[in-house]
């Protein structure tokens, strides 16, 4: 339980930092950008890697048995999710209709395997990136985020919407050997 905690306080503390402009701004000041930079990186990676690494250590609590549908729901959220994911990265129309598509790919993720486990270990994983991705879109409206206003082609889409689905295919057939659940 040590290690999920842990790892979900530096998860969550590194990336609040970068919603507290003033404070953010004072640590760039003293350390400079790329310092910020990679102390950010392996703090949120460290964080990450804890909550994984605990995952199989914490007791097993069962705190709400997954609904009869679900098994069929997660694969529903999950193929936008890997879109939006792609989304985040390549150019694409998808960023004229959402702000935060790689947000939006984390809080469907999180939904999805927040129906599927009802554990204590998988609440605790699940819900922190779930509830940060939340934080982050409120976060970054805050602060003035906009959609992109950028026209492309829609090939890109096409291509963003083909990757998505390999990936999601991908792991729809590698989840058992990676993570030791089937998807179907």
């Amino acid at each position: 339980m040590l290690y999920m905690l842990v790892g979900i306080i530096l998860f969550v503390g590194t990336h609040l930092i970068t919603s507290m402009r003033t404070l953010r701004a004072g640590i760039i000041g003293t350390v400079g950008e790329w310092p910020y930079k990679g102390i950010y990186a392996l703090l949120s990676l460290g964080g990450v890697v804890l909550m994984v690494m605990a995952l199989d250590k914490v007791n097993f609590t069962l705190l709400y048995i997954p609904p009869s549908y679900a098994k069929t729901i997660a694969p529903i959220f999950m193929l936008p999710a890997f879109i939006l994911l792609t989304a985040a990265f390549l150019p694409s129309n998808i960023k004229r209709f959402t702000r935060h598509p790689m947000l939006w790919a984390f809080t469907l993720w999180a939904t999805a395997h927040l129906i599927n486990n009802g554990d204590l270990a998988s609440f605790m994983f699940f819900g922190t990136f779930g509830a940060y991705s939340v934080f982050g879109m409120i976060s970054q409206n805050a602060r003035g985020a906009e959609k992109s206003t950028n026209k492309v082609s829609v090939v890109k889409d096409v291509i963003v919407i083909v990757i998505g689905v390999a990936v999601y295919m991908g792991l729809v057939f590698s989840h058992r050997w990676l993570f030791g659940v089937s998807v179907m």
